[in-house]
């Protein structure tokens, strides 16, 4: 409801049965403001939920895709466009009010421009991937995503961590 938002776009892997986050994102639709959203619809035992989703924000104007076929999204991001900044939220959970009272995730909200651009880079990516006959990959620095950059910078850091001996570290959520 904030008149300063001009864009949202967020990815969806699971959301509660009654949820405040599609609410809201219903609610910015209405407001004039351009949602984006990616859902997606194999996400185990939350197929039918997300189906649901994807109906009535699209019958609020969100303009809705369904990821990468035939690969899954599984992230959790967020970006708002707010005047001249951009606020990008990375978790580990999904943005679900009902799953967040079983156990605890983590999440980066930031304005870090590094953060924000490459996250607008991935949105993009999930808004122009069903037209494209080959996936482009996106130039990420910051950000790790599968299948472009993941494996590869995860195998480099940890081989920089094993030549450490025992005075390297790896810690992983």
């Amino acid at each position: 409801i904030d008149p300063a938002v001009e864009e949202i776009s967020m990815t969806l892997y699971r959301a509660a049965k009654f949820s405040r986050v599609v609410n809201a994102l219903v609610n910015a639709a209405r407001n004039g403001k351009k949602v984006f959203a990616s859902i997606e619809l194999q996400a185990r035992f939350d197929e039918a939920n997300n189906i649901h989703i994807s109906e009535r924000l699209m019958e609020e104007g969100v303009t809705v895709v369904y990821g990468v076929p035939p690969m899954k999204t599984h992230c959790k991001l967020l970006l708002i466009k707010k005047a001249k900044i951009q606020y990008a939220a990375f978790s580990t959970g999904n943005f679900n009010e009902d799953t967040g009272r079983l156990y605890v995730d983590s999440t980066l909200f930031t304005v870090d421009k590094r953060l924000t651009s490459e996250a607008a880079k991935v949105f993009e990516l999930l808004a122009n991937a069903a037209r494209m006959r080959t996936l482009a990959q996106p130039l990420l620095k910051q950000l790790l995503g599968s299948p472009f950059n993941a494996r590869k910078t995860i195998l480099r850091l940890l081989a920089r961590e094993r030549a450490k001996k025992t005075d390297g570290y790896v810690f992983l959520k």
